[in-house]
């Protein structure tokens, strides 16, 4: 029976597909191909930035957030370490882990085989090491092969021989140290020394294979370019020529980009570039981006040739007609080239943005990460705030953000972006750009918070420097003389009674900040305008006592302090001697006042000597520091009026 009731249903529902079919026509669509992390990108398309959150690689704990670029590096790398040491204790102690970390098995999670002389190897290792990048591993087992006479085929030497012209026989941080990469590519030696181990290794290695062998003389020329034995590159590379050997790609990559160490002489550095291209099309090497990167690259050395820039916009429409566009480096080299020429810099960064407006980009060059920074720099040599706004348009386009290159390059292109927002632009944007970025995303180098600083003086807005000042502390940037004489300098002069207290605190927080690090070491040294505004607000906020704290200490320095203080606030501290009949303090005063070398000093003497009844003892001590003539003359004038 249900059997029966079943069939009806069946037999129904395909009644109603029929009409249904006839009247819509279903359409599917082509398979899209879709990566494996496609819906985790698409995820986390839909969330913003969150200003007010530190980057995810910190604890999102308020005792654990850096908050200035000393901290950000070590609490980074500090995580990273741990990590080190995990992998280290699981290198060191394997008996005590057993158990299967993963199925199937990650051979990244497990420890690495430890060799020495007795160890068994045979060439399968050797090419297990090489394709996972240990190096110091890789050459122990190659030379212990060798010295157990076991023979190594010839692909296998190659491969050891591209391997060692990389590395140059140097260990490099691994790709799983990313905290490490980001923060140390900023601090590497960008100087263009030699730095290949001559008679090395790989030289080894390519004398054993010469058997005229394209790809052996395209390893030793390629790594003796990246290390700056340029000379022994192009002698292997005259070699090569001679025997008509047909190199890669890369390798006249390398040699076009080495060019200018080649030939002083700017016309011969563009004559061996153009022989070097033309031999790639005789011998039909086809160009790719990199190829236009080194002509970039050695034009960009020779920027002070007026034909540099022609060179370089007929280099790329060549490379445009084969297809090939620019990437960003190349970009970068463009603005290199139009560097000694402020008029053909602001229209070569403008006509980039236009070529790259809207774009996407995607690295294509390691080099590529130079781009956005130099703009930037750009941007601010040039004082145009519009390119400013069009360039950080593109950079936060798609995921343009990711080739802002490492924590030096990103530091540098907000650097230079405060520069130029200080100097262009209303205070309130300056302010607006400053609550998104500061800290999480950038914190202001000394320089950028005296220029922010100098922009709310003129701006007269007192209201922010409670606020500066209190990311200045969180900056530890307040043991910097200048940003702490600057921020104490524009405190001094509000005059809005109902910000006084807040002023107050400002030159109070900073007393009591630098005496408590002079405990501990004394780095620091107070300057005689600091102490004098400090003293000045005080005065001004009626904190009498804390004032004659900070006096005490400017008479202590006395001229060994480095410049001067203000008169006004001498002046002031006089009157308030005066008001709170505190003769002795105020003679004080007057004695430093003479010390230095104020002109002020008989006045203040004068002031006092009519304005309180002095003693013997205190008349005889005023007299001593400004004679008792001046004190007379100024009595006289009393007695006639």
């Amino acid at each position: 029976m249900k059997l029966k009731y079943l069939l009806r249903a069946v037999q129904k529902y395909k009644c109603s597909y029929k009409s249904y079919s006839t009247e819509v026509e279903i359409d599917i669509p082509k398979r899209i191909p879709r990566g494996p992390t496609d819906i985790l990108k698409a995820l986390a398309s839909t969330v913003k930035r969150d200003p007010t959150a530190p980057h995810y690689k910190y604890h999102d704990d308020p005792y654990l957030i850096p908050y200035n670029n000393f901290t950000k590096r070590s609490y980074a790398l500090s995580q990273e370490s741990g990590r080190k040491a995990a992998r280290w204790i699981r290198q060191q102690h394997k008996e005590l882990f057993q158990h299967k970390i993963a199925e199937p098995l990650i051979e990244a999670f497990i420890p690495t085989p430890e060799y020495n002389e007795n160890s068994e190897v045979d060439e399968e290792i050797l090419k297990k090491l090489i394709n996972n990048g240990f190096v110091s591993d890789a050459l122990f087992v190659y030379n212990l092969l060798r010295n157990k006479k076991i023979d190594i085929t010839p692909s296998t030497k190659q491969s050891l021989l591209e391997f060692v012209c990389f590395t140059n026989e140097d260990e490099p941080i691994s790709e799983d140290w990313i905290s490490e990469r980001w923060f140390l590519m900023g601090m590497k030696n960008q100087k263009d020394s030699n730095t290949w181990k001559n008679g090395g290794l790989a030289e080894q290695l390519f004398y054993e294979l010469k058997s005229d062998v394209p790809s052996s003389y395209s390893a030793i020329i390629c790594g003796m370019c990246k290390y700056f034995q340029v000379s022994k590159a192009f002698e292997i590379y005259s070699e090569a020529q001679s025997k008509n050997i047909i190199l890669n790609v890369e390798t006249y990559n390398s040699l076009i980009s080495k060019a200018k160490f080649v030939n002083e002489s700017h016309p011969k550095i563009w004559e061996l570039i153009q022989t070097l291209l033309n031999e790639m099309a005789e011998r039909k090497i086809k160009p790719n981006v990199k190829t236009l990167n080194s002509v970039l690259e050695s034009l960009s050395k020779m920027n002070t040739n007026r034909n540099a820039k022609t060179y370089a916009l007929n280099t790329i429409a060549e490379f445009k007609s084969l297809n090939i566009e620019p990437s960003l480096v190349s970009l970068y080299y463009l603005l290199e080239i139009c560097s000694r020429n402020k008029s053909q810099l602001s229209s070569m960064l403008s006509a980039i943005l236009d070529y790259a407006s809207n774009k996407n980009f995607t690295i294509r060059d390691k080099k590529d990460i130079s781009f956005f920074s130099k703009a930037m720099e750009v941007c601010s040599k040039l004082k145009d705030k519009d390119l400013l706004y069009r360039l950080h348009e593109l950079l936060l386009t798609g995921n343009n953000y990711n080739l802002i290159g490492d924590s030096f390059s990103e530091s540098v292109y907000y650097r230079y972006f405060f520069y130029l927002l200080t100097d262009t632009e209303e205070l309130s944007k300056v302010m607006e750009f400053y609550d998104d970025l500061v800290p999480n995303v950038y914190v202001p180098e000394p320089s950028v918070t005296n220029a922010i600083l100098k922009a709310v003086c003129n701006n007269m807005a007192w209201d922010l420097l409670p606020k500066l000042w209190s990311d200045i502390l969180l900056f530890e940037q307040y043991e910097v003389s200048g940003v702490l004489e600057n921020i104490l300098d524009i405190a001094s002069q509000n005059e809005d009674k109902n910000l006084m207290e807040g002023m107050s605190k400002i030159a109070w927080s900073a007393w009591e900040k630098i005496e408590g690090i002079k405990r501990e070491r004394s780095n620091f040294q107070w300057s005689a305008s600091a102490l004098g505004n400090i003293i000045l607000i005080l005065l001004k906020s009626g904190e009498k006592a804390k004032a004659n704290l900070v006096m005490n200490k400017l008479i202590q320095l006395g001229s060994s302090a480095m410049n001067e203080p203000k008169i006004e606030a001498l002046s002031l501290y006089v009157d308030s001697c005066i008001e709170s009949s505190s003769p002795d303090v105020a003679i004080k005063c007057i004695q430093y006042c003479n010390d230095i070398g104020f002109t002020e000093t008989t006045e203040f003497a004068r002031r006092i000597n009519s304005s309180i009844e002095l003693n013997p003892r205190q008349y005889e001590k005023l007299t001593s520091i400004v004679g008792e003539d001046c004190l007379k003359v100024e009595k006289k004038k009393d007695q006639s009026r």
